[in-house]
């Protein structure tokens, strides 16, 4: 994915202006997954899937925090992957599309 213009500008599908970190932490972000709905490997979808896992263990195990908060983190983090393995395997095309406000 590729756009022209100011480093600092979004791609066309946005159509708002990124800072730079951002965009490209995005780019690499899906460049790395593959992400893009039904066509993306298997084995990227695992890599990604043991990559949150162990993020979220080391969270929970090493980074003291009130047990509330980490049931809201938790909480948080499987309903995001798996509103993210849904879009994966083609079974919500919602995600991308879905808008909040006007």
């Amino acid at each position: 994915m590729t756009h022209s213009g100011h480093p600092n500008s979004a791609p066309p599908e946005i159509g708002i202006p990124w800072p730079p970190q951002v965009y490209h932490l995005a780019l690499a972000t899906k460049m790395l997954l593959g992400y893009g709905g039904a066509n993306m490997p298997l084995i990227n979808i695992v890599v990604a899937l043991i990559i949150v896992g162990v993020g979220l263990y080391l969270i929970n195990r090493y980074i003291p925090m009130a047990s509330s908060i980490k049931s809201i983190l938790n909480v948080v983090v499987v309903v995001v992957v798996l509103m993210w393995v849904l879009q994966a395997f083609g079974l919500w095309n919602g995600i991308s599309t879905f808008r909040v406000g006007r």
